[in-house]
């Protein structure tokens, strides 16, 4: 909801934002960055796509009561397209950071103009900091029950949380190795 009145006249009040600052404009997909391909100040950051601002911006999750408040972290990558609308952000088996791109000059019109001009990016540092371990470019679904219980205690989680659903899937046709389970 942008702005007015509650649809649901019973509401007590909004969720209201974790952040301490206010960004120009809206963000259009987040992500928190748990892997190693970037410098460790990266780790738990939140990372956002800015649809207006044709940027990456970055917010510091500080944890407040039961939840986090957001400080303001970098500008991560500014666009030098005005076309260029960032909207969702994922991150890879390599660490790097891969994000949607719209790819339209009218980003609030009624009507999508371009429906077929969308693109994905991928954004990596210079030199990546990811580190070698077993498994890390290997089909996972070929894996041992134990290789994917221990792909749980390497630093990415595209990795831990691939691991797990396979794991799971497996549970609902047969029993996980017990070596795996120890």
């Amino acid at each position: 909801r942008q702005g007015g009145s509650h649809f649901n006249p019973y509401v007590y009040s909004d969720i209201t934002t974790i952040a301490d600052h206010r960004h120009q404009s809206a963000h259009g997909g987040a992500r928190v960055y748990q892997s190693d391909a970037f410098p460790p100040k990266s780790q738990g950051r939140i990372f956002m796509a800015n649809i207006h601002e044709h940027a990456v911006l970055t917010d510091l999750l500080e944890p407040s009561g039961s939840g986090f408040l957001g400080r303001h972290g970098d500008d991560f990558m500014l666009a030098n397209n005005a076309q260029w609308i960032g909207f969702s952000l994922e991150v890879g088996r390599d660490g790097d950071l891969y994000v949607l791109d719209w790819h339209d000059a009218d980003i609030c019109g009624k009507e999508v103009l371009n429906k077929e001009t969308g693109r994905v990016f991928r954004l990596s540092p210079k030199q990546s900091a990811a580190a070698s371990f077993p498994h890390r470019y290997d089909d996972l679904s070929t894996l041992s029950d134990l290789d994917l219980a221990q792909l749980q205690q390497v630093p990415s989680v595209w990795h831990a949380t691939r691991a797990r659903t396979i794991l799971q899937y497996r549970a609902q046709v047969r029993a996980i190795d017990d070596e795996a389970l120890a």
